[in-house]
């Protein structure tokens, strides 16, 4: 979008879980009539086997929470949660923590059991 002109802020939409796009992002231009083409050209444009969906957010829906998760750079985005998700994937478990989710496998099994026997199949 550079071509268009300066973009002072952008916010790309990413998963916290994985860091990966959830496939929108906010992007704003120095001048608004600048945008207004942007939206206008950019609008139902194929990039990367995707339609684009562009539009200008009128300025009474601009809230200042809009670029407040933006991307830093520095640090990519949701690389501790991917850490913290290892850790606790990767922990041994112990014995209670085993028996619990034994337990509710059991429970979850049986109910879908008596579903299917209800419904006969």
């Amino acid at each position: 979008f550079a071509q268009f002109g300066s973009v002072t802020n952008l916010r790309l939409g990413r998963s916290g879980k994985t860091g990966k796009s959830r496939g929108f992002a906010f992007v704003e231009f120095k001048y608004p009539e600048v945008a207004a083409i942007v939206a206008e050209s950019m609008n139902n444009y194929l990039m990367f086997d995707k339609i684009l969906k562009c539009s200008v957010v009128p300025q009474e829906k601009v809230s200042p929470a809009m670029f407040k998760n933006k991307i830093n750079p520095n640090r990519p985005p949701g690389k501790t949660k991917r850490i913290e998700a290892k850790k606790y994937l990767n922990a041994v478990k112990d014995e209670a923590t085993a028996a619990k989710r034994q337990s509710k496998q059991i429970k979850k099994m049986n109910s879908t059991m008596k579903k299917l026997e209800k419904a006969e199949i």
